[in-house]
């Protein structure tokens, strides 16, 4: 494996990770080792992903030229009126509710249940279900078009109706 100098640091205080870089790009990359070019620098070619700290963006790798058994997608609809989101709080284990810590409200979705609907967006971690939201907006945007056509096809028929 190629050596890649480190210039800044991780710094944790028990409740939060930092990770400080000199550089004035603001990039954090997660790069899969098995892509180093070999020039040994944070550019090689396996970025999985990068964080814009600038403004906090999280891109994934989504290049055409790095995927293969590209295929479209067909029955969203389907699958998103399957998909149920929640409102919700996460459940404190004793020592944090004794240290004064509060459970937030957030919105998502319950990973067994996406399972069922869309097996590829959920994980299993130890027994710990984990969601990638980013596997969701395929669906969505391929849905809204499959709506769009039947709201489409019904303004035809209602104009065809009008017309008699």
């Amino acid at each position: 494996m190629v050596e890649i100098a480190t210039f800044g640091k991780l710094q944790t205080d028990g409740d939060y990770a930092a990770v400080i870089t000199p550089g004035d790009n603001d990039l954090i990359k997660f790069i899969d080792e098995d892509y180093l070019d070999g020039v040994g620098t944070v550019y090689d070619t396996g970025t999985l992903a990068l964080i814009d700290g600038s403004g906090g963006a999280f891109f994934n790798l989504s290049d055409k030229n790095r995927k293969e058994n590209i295929v479209s997608l067909n029955g969203s609809l389907d699958k998103v009126m399957r998909m149920k989101g929640y409102t919700y709080q996460y459940k404190l284990k004793e020592e944090e509710i004794e240290k004064g810590q509060v459970s937030r409200e957030y919105t998502g979705v319950m990973a067994q249940e996406l399972e069922t609907v869309l097996p590829q967006a959920v994980r299993n971690d130890n027994g710990n279900y984990l969601v990638c939201c980013d596997q969701i907006v395929p669906v969505l945007i391929e849905a809204m078009k499959e709506q769009q056509n039947e709201i489409e096809l019904l303004k035809q028929r209602l104009e065809a109706l009008e017309k008699k």
